[in-house]
């Protein structure tokens, strides 16, 4: 279990950066919106966020890696995964699209079972665009539950690891 335990829907495309500079400020304080630890924990949202894949390797931009969320995500109302930049801890620059959520699933593909498999990487894999989500360069992600269910916080439930697939 790679996954890290983390607190806190971005928009697509925006940017801490100018031409002329880096809006360091700005930047610092939406991260640390979407990351800090609150000093108790409200029942809202549940976070994890992923740094590993299953062998234990940081996630790499290059690579191509599946996350399979269950059927059974114990998400009230919903969950999101959003890809995060390692280096700017923003979204991917450019990328037509930073996450994906179980509001996506009237367009994404569903396994047989129910569940959904995430792509990661920097070209979607051959008939999985509905469910990719860009990369291209070292990344990380936060894993969102919106509603947390008690399987949740009684560890009763447990996201799987990322598999690299190549």
């Amino acid at each position: 279990m790679f996954w890290l335990f983390a607190p806190g829907q971005p928009e697509a495309g925006f940017s801490h950066e100018t031409e002329t500079e880096v809006l360091v400020d700005d930047r610092a304080a939406k991260y640390f919106y979407v990351t800090y630890l609150p000093k108790y924990l409200g029942g809202g949202t549940f976070y994890l966020t992923g740094l590993f894949d299953s062998d234990g390797n940081q996630l790499d931009g290059k690579s191509t890696y599946k996350l399979n969320v269950p059927k059974d995500t114990p998400a009230k109302d919903f969950w999101s995964v959003i890809v995060y930049s390692m280096e700017t801890k923003n979204f991917v620059r450019d990328a037509p699209r930073v996450g994906l959520s179980s509001r996506n699933t009237e367009t994404m593909q569903a396994n047989s079972d129910g569940s959904y498999d995430v792509y990661f990487a920097p070209t979607a894999p051959e008939g999985k665009e509905a469910n990719w989500i860009p990369t291209g360069e070292d990344f990380f992600l936060l894993f969102r539950l919106y509603g947390p269910q008690s399987k949740t916080f009684y560890k009763t439930w447990m996201l799987g690891d990322l598999e690299k697939i190549q």
